[in-house]
């Protein structure tokens, strides 16, 4: 919505559930000026961030989702229980000085992915 210059906008859940009259909602998305300041300033920090990674290529130097609250779970953070560059990141996060939790990393299993959007469900 920043980027396209539009105050508002709707986000559509389509929700796999055997309950048909909430299968399909639609949420009014509305921010203003400020906000929308926000986001573009965000988007040029990261986008500046990657460029600076890409010529260093050095991705010690460029943000990562490890930390981001956005994506804690059940078993915590789920995109990072699901990525195959887990123990490559892991070590580079180590070796770069910072205090870091290892988690044990699920399979990609059905079962498991089954099992993560269960819980993800639950916030």
């Amino acid at each position: 919505m920043a980027i396209m210059n539009v105050k508002f906008g709707k986000l559509f859940y389509v929700i796999l559930d055997n309950k048909v009259d909430r299968s399909f909602q639609e949420f009014l998305i509305t921010i203003d000026e400020d906000e929308r300041a926000k986001i573009l300033d965000k988007l040029e920090d990261d986008a500046v961030e990657l460029t600076h990674g890409i010529l260093k290529q050095d991705a010690s130097v460029v943000s990562h989702i490890a930390d981001n609250p956005n994506y804690l779970g059940c078993n915590g953070n789920w995109m990072c229980n699901l990525c195959q560059f887990y123990q490559p990141c892991l070590a580079m996060r180590k070796l770069a000085g910072e205090e870091v939790e290892e988690v044990k990393v699920k399979s990609k299993s059905i079962e498991n992915l089954i099992d993560e959007i269960k819980c993800r469900q639950q916030y």
